[in-house]
């Protein structure tokens, strides 16, 4: 996913200064406000996901091939994150039960559970999610993975409902959820217009 910052006022700005000190100050606007996107869009994800700040930043890159159109990218890359990363466990079939009778312990026995499970943590804000009939195995390449059976399809070689490897939604398409998307734009744009305005005074004093 690409995301565009590109100045808006040059035209206004031309009108009081000369071509080569607006187009000084937007291009110092747009890579101070491009670098900055980067930040916002690592916090925008971390403010609601448990991940750390390094995984993020390795995804986001920020583009100035175009810097001489007063134009820059921020591009979001990703495969879809693993729940491994987010350190699930496993989910006992089987749990006890212990009957209290006027405070005393009358009984404790074992109760089979109908299935197990995994349990995961992904969101800052929310409850521990619980994944029935999933588990944690390793994959073909040996890599630990959360696997869930998929229900009505059945496997030819085994006869059993086929295994799938549970994941969750890639980075971009996280930046690309309405919400985030508008507070990040509106982040990057006040960056921007605050940037150009700094600027612009710099090259209006010299």
């Amino acid at each position: 996913m690409e995301m565009h910052v590109k100045l808006e006022g040059v035209e206004k700005a031309l009108q009081s200064l000369d071509y080569k000190k607006v187009v000084r100050a937007g291009k110092r606007a747009i890579t101070r406000a491009a670098n900055s996107g980067k930040t916002i869009i690592s916090s925008q994800i971390r403010d609601k996901f448990k991940i750390a700040k390094s995984d993020i930043d390795k995804k986001i890159m920020v583009g100035l091939r175009n810097i001489n159109n007063l134009e820059g990218e921020i591009e979001v890359k990703g495969e879809p994150i693993s729940l491994m990363y987010f350190k699930p466990e496993s989910i006992s079939g089987s749990g006890i039960r212990t009957h209290v009778t006027k405070g005393v312990v009358a009984k404790t026995w074992t109760k089979k559970k109908a299935t197990g499970g995994v349990k995961v943590k992904i969101l800052k804000a929310g409850r521990v999610a619980i994944l029935p009939k999933s588990f944690i195995a390793r994959g073909k390449g040996g890599t630990q993975l959360v696997f869930r059976r998929m229900r009505g399809v059945i496997s030819s070689r085994t006869g059993r409902e086929k295994l799938a490897a549970r994941k969750l939604i890639t980075y971009p398409s996280i930046v690309k959820e309405p919400m985030n998307l508008s507070a990040i734009r509106a982040k990057i744009n006040a960056v921007l217009v605050d940037r150009f305005k700094h600027e612009l005074d710099g090259e209006w004093g010299k």
